[in-house]
């Protein structure tokens, strides 16, 4: 081979051959070209890459004519001149609706009711197509148990479970136990739990097979080896025959009779593999398609927008106007403060403290009970606020004329009530119960609780001594303020010793009492 065969070959890279030598190069010659001895040239006729046929740019090609289909017409409506994406027909609904099974519309605008369609999906449990995971009745497929559980043979199994087992680790004596179960399976040989622990027993083990009765969630199952559901038992592996724990004593077996009698009905907890409804909390469905009314969860937290108050959305959302939080609070004006408000006080957003509606004062409640002038007698105002003469009634007699501290007659009990206790007929001082002490108020703290003697702030404030030279001490010193005149025998400012009975110095003039 060579880069040119001779004069009349074609040019390119080809075979050496006679004078009509097929071309097979990059470009065709003068005399043999493509088009006239071969058939794969670049530039020659046939199969070309730029000429007719099958070739690249024409017929069936990328870009070729309405001979090879595609062309650049709309997806939806079938026209040139635009893609699916711009086109200003409506959408084309040609598929079923995934909720009804009707063709036009898809499942978010479907105004019909949900239609039960056959399931040809593969179940959960079985892994066998056709039915849903709730209707199967079939023993589950329990591959999953024996997932990165070494292939061993039955004899390689029960070697690994021996010596775990004298190991006295649980851990691989439960890797060993699958193992076993997985050999067991492999060689379609029924897992009976209570003949292994019987066989267990007979070698003198130190592991147990215990079948435990334990309450699990509706959503879970107890799977035995064999994929059995709903078994009653759990199945565990202990030390002992004994429970050691308080919390296993309520579902441990009451002898060995009763464990292999359990272990007949024993497996592991498992997910039941079926959904379970969020709103009626039965199992086969989800909240979506409940047939029953749907219902707020409760416990589930609420948003708040900071700025309307109102739940559904976020501040950021709002779409009322943001009050300034620097503005007026009674009139919404800047510039000034609530107290510097020269307008009216405003009761917008007030709660009365009498009837808890919003809109009004207290004092201007109209739901208020109306009350009794004690001078007139007359309802609507207060003695205070009487118009007519006052008129002077006694609370001892009930006469008028005088107060009850110029009444002449004799006090009447029946006329006092308790501060105590709240009842008629006898003063505080004379109450037989036991002083109510979360009525009294301090007249020092202004707290409620206690009384003046046993308030903490009493001897807070800095009170003096005899020796101490503070501000109402007794023996002041010459700079203090305090005391009964600066101390007994105060001594002048440039030479004082401080205060005392006796400062020492030749004192000429003494503060005294």
């Amino acid at each position: 081979m060579s880069w040119n065969g001779g004069d009349d070959a074609g040019g390119g890279w080809q075979a050496n051959g006679g004078e009509n030598v097929a071309s097979g190069g990059w470009s065709g010659g003068a005399a043999t070209n493509g088009a006239t001895n071969g058939d794969v040239s670049f530039g020659g006729g046939g199969d070309a890459f730029g000429s007719g046929g099958d070739a690249f740019g024409a017929g069936d090609g990328f870009g070729g004519g309405d001979e090879g289909g595609g062309g650049g017409a709309c997806r939806n409506c079938g026209q040139e001149g635009h893609f699916a994406r711009e086109c200003p027909e409506p959408r084309q609904m040609t598929g079923e609706c995934f909720n009804c099974g009707e063709v036009g519309h898809n499942k978010a605008d479907c105004p019909n009711p949900r239609v039960e369609r056959p399931f040809s999906g593969q179940c959960k449990n079985c892994l066998k197509e056709g039915h849903r995971v709730s209707e199967c009745t079939e023993p589950r497929e329990m591959g999953h148990l024996f997932k990165g559980v070494p292939d061993k043979t039955d004899e390689e199994a029960w070697a690994m479970v021996v010596d775990a087992d004298q190991d006295r680790d649980l851990d691989d004596f439960r890797l060993a136990f699958k193992t076993y179960l997985k050999a067991l399976k492999t060689n379609s040989i029924p897992i009976n739990l209570a003949q292994l622990e019987k066989t267990l027993r007979d070698d003198k083990m130190n592991v147990f097979l215990i079948a435990l009765e334990k309450e699990i969630s509706d959503v879970m199952t107890i799977v035995s080896p064999d994929g059995k559901l709903d078994c009653k038992y759990v199945l565990g592996f202990y030390f002992s025959d004994k429970p050691r724990r308080k919390n296993a004593v309520e579902g441990w077996p009451a002898d060995p009779e009763d464990n292999i009698k359990r272990l007949e009905d024993a497996g592991f907890v498992e997910d039941r593999r079926v959904p379970k409804c969020a709103n009626c909390g039965e199992l086969g469905h989800i909240r979506k398609n409940c047939s029953e009314e749907q219902e707020e969860p409760i416990g589930r937290p609420e948003v708040k927008c900071m700025v309307c108050q109102e739940l559904g959305h976020r501040a950021r959302d709002c779409k009322q106007e943001r009050p300034d939080p620097f503005a007026c609070r009674n009139c919404k004006q800047h510039g000034h403060t609530s107290r510097e408000c020269p307008e009216p006080r405003s009761a917008e957003g007030v709660e009365c403290r009498k009837c808890h509606e919003m809109g009004h004062f207290s004092n201007e409640c109209p739901n208020a009970p109306k009350f009794e002038c004690r001078n007139c007698g007359e309802e609507g105002h207060k003695a205070s606020e009487c118009e007519k003469p006052r008129v002077m009634k006694c609370r001892n007699c009930g006469e008028e004329g005088h107060v009850s501290r110029e009444c002449d007659k004799p006090r009447d009990p029946s006329t006092v009530t308790c501060r105590n206790c709240d009842e008629v007929g006898h003063f505080s001082k004379e109450c037989p119960k036991p002083r109510d002490w979360s009525r009294v108020k301090c007249p020092i703290c202004e707290e409620m609780g206690h009384g003046p003697r046993k308030c903490p702030k009493a001897n807070e404030a800095g009170g003096g001594g005899f020796d101490t030279g503070g501000a109402s001490g007794f023996g002041g010193g010459a700079e203090s303020s305090g005391g009964f005149g600066g101390g007994f025998d105060s001594a002048p400012a440039a030479s004082a010793g401080g205060g005392g009975w006796d400062s020492g110095v030749n004192v000429s003039s003494g503060g005294g009492w």
